[in-house]
């Protein structure tokens, strides 16, 4: 059975729950000297890419051959 659609407020929540993480991770960036916007960016792609992948899924190597 299909969840309903979230209500507005539940996605302001959501919104917000993103930003707030958003900074604190920008934060601890900062405290652990990655200060450069590349190396954040670069941080985020990953974190991103890894967030993609579904549990349990092969490495692109293995899917390759």
């Amino acid at each position: 059975m299909a969840k309903p659609d979230p209500t507005q407020e539940e996605l302001d929540a959501l919104r917000k729950h993103i930003k707030d993480r958003t900074k604190k991770f920008a934060e601890l960036l900062e405290q652990n000297g990655l200060h450069t916007e590349d190396q954040i960016d670069r941080v985020r792609q990953i974190l991103q890419n890894r967030n993609r992948r579904s549990p349990g899924s092969q490495s692109s190597s293995k899917r390759d051959k």
